[in-house]
């Protein structure tokens, strides 16, 4: 029996998707998205940091959505050296919404969904090389993301 090129690369590709995902996949922080409040949170992001009000971090996200469950996001900033953004909802039960990680030379810009539980600051932090940065904007929900 003669295996084509097509059914070995199948073969082949299959044995690497079952044989590489903890390599390829990102590293993420279970235990902050564990936490229960803000301040859990951002001890276990930021042990030590304390964070600046920054006007450089700019908060696209609607000021009242109607269903909680599909709210878009656009953050980006000016800072320079940024090594992280992360998202946080104050009144979600699990308060991180998501922790992303840039390279050196990369614009730090980030466009998703999240959930937001009820009304309350939508909070996000920029860690740079040297300091911890933050902005909040207020989202008004009137149909609950979180069930």
């Amino acid at each position: 029996m003669s295996l084509s090129r097509r059914t070995l690369l199948k073969s082949l590709s299959g044995i690497l998707a079952l044989a590489l995902p903890s390599a390829v996949m990102a590293k993420w922080p279970q235990i902050a998205f564990e936490s229960k409040n803000i301040n859990a949170v951002l001890k276990k992001l930021y042990p030590d940091a304390e964070a600046i009000e920054s006007s450089d971090i700019i908060i696209k996200i609607p000021n009242n959505v109607e269903n909680g469950r599909f709210v878009p996001v656009e953050i980006q900033t000016n800072l320079a050296n940024v090594e992280s953004i992360s998202i946080i909802s104050e009144t979600n039960p699990a308060p991180l919404l998501g922790e992303f990680k840039f390279a050196d030379n990369v614009l730090p810009w980030i466009k998703t969904r999240v959930k937001i539980s009820k009304t309350g600051n939508v909070i996000v932090m920029v860690k740079t090389k040297n300091q911890l940065y933050t902005a909040r904007k207020q989202v008004t929900v009137n149909l609950s993301g979180c069930i």
